[in-house]
């Protein structure tokens, strides 16, 4: 037994060592994630505040879309009802009504036409 105890004590030697080493490699490497760890903390801070204000952007987008898709709904069903008789009596006029000269101004930004 004290023979086998004795041909273990070297390996027991070599693990310790290996193990001091590891020990050395493992706290080294921790110092390095705790620093990144820092860096990605605050990297996550900025980015959480960004998401906070694009978030309070896209509620208040949304506030407003909701409130003008009725008008633009509305718009969409009268251009469609529109036929090409009265588009030709607008063209009659010498000088049309305003409420005219504002719907087709409308149609012109609607339509992307210059």
């Amino acid at each position: 037994m004290e023979r086998d105890l004795q041909e273990l004590l070297p390996k027991l030697e070599q693990a310790r060592t290996e193990t001091a080493e590891k020990i050395v490699v493992v706290e080294a490497k921790k110092k390095e994630v705790d620093e990144k760890t820092v860096v990605v903390e605050a990297e996550e801070a900025v980015a959480k505040d960004k998401k906070q204000k694009a978030d309070v952007i896209q509620k208040d987008c949304e506030f407003q879309l909701d409130k003008v898709m009725p008008i633009y709904n509305m718009a969409m069903r009268a251009v469609g009802q529109l036929k090409r008789d009265d588009i030709t009596e607008l063209k009659g006029f010498a000088k049309p009504p305003d409420a005219a000269v504002i719907v087709v101004k409308t149609l012109v930004i609607l339509f992307e036409k210059p």
